[in-house]
């Protein structure tokens, strides 16, 4: 069991390495606190947009956020959320 669980480690360190490396870079940069969040320009513009009250607004496709957004937007304005 020991062998094969160390196996599969070593073979998720090969297939998944050049991406390791890229990561592991730019997460030591200097810049790394000039991340930005690419859901900022959506925390900031959503009081704007839910304070316009004639407005309807649907949360369509699939991305790597839209759980996110959904679950954000379910906490702070739960009268809009409707599955």
């Amino acid at each position: 069991m020991v062998r094969l669980a160390v196996r599969r480690l070593e073979e998720a360190f090969q297939k998944w390495k050049e991406e390791y490396d890229v990561s592991a870079y730019w997460e030591s940069s200097v810049d790394v606190g000039k991340y930005k969040d690419p859901l900022d320009k959506f925390y900031t513009q959503l009081p704007v947009l839910m304070a316009r009250k004639e407005q309807s607004y649907i949360l369509w496709g699939l991305t790597c956020h839209a759980e996110e957004i959904y679950l954000y937007t379910k906490k702070h304005y739960p009268m809009v959320c409707r599955p």
